[in-house]
């Protein structure tokens, strides 16, 4: 299993295995990608987003690339979404 970064901030659970027997192990690595993931979250990671969200809501947080994306015209940062724009954070 790769370690995930800070770009891989993401969850999805791998196929369950067919044989009873694989399942301690298949819960382990899972278990361990949750606790993963969870980590980045916790320690305030963000990815780099190249394109806006299809559906934006209150609330979210993005770290905009300010090349591709450039929402509020300031650059590149930190934005957060505040139910009608985008505000650029730093």
């Amino acid at each position: 299993m790769r370690a995930p970064t800070i770009t891989t901030v993401q969850y999805a659970p791998g196929p369950v295995p067919v044989n009873q027997a694989d399942l301690p192990r298949y819960l382990e690595e899972e278990f361990n990608k949750i606790a993963a993931a969870v980590a980045l979250l916790r320690d305030g990671g963000y990815a780099v987003t190249y394109a806006l969200p299809d559906k934006p809501r209150e609330g979210m947080v993005r770290y905009f690339d300010g090349v591709q994306v450039n929402p509020t015209g300031a650059g590149g940062g930190i934005h957060y979404y505040n139910g009608s724009q985008w505000i650029r954070l730093g």
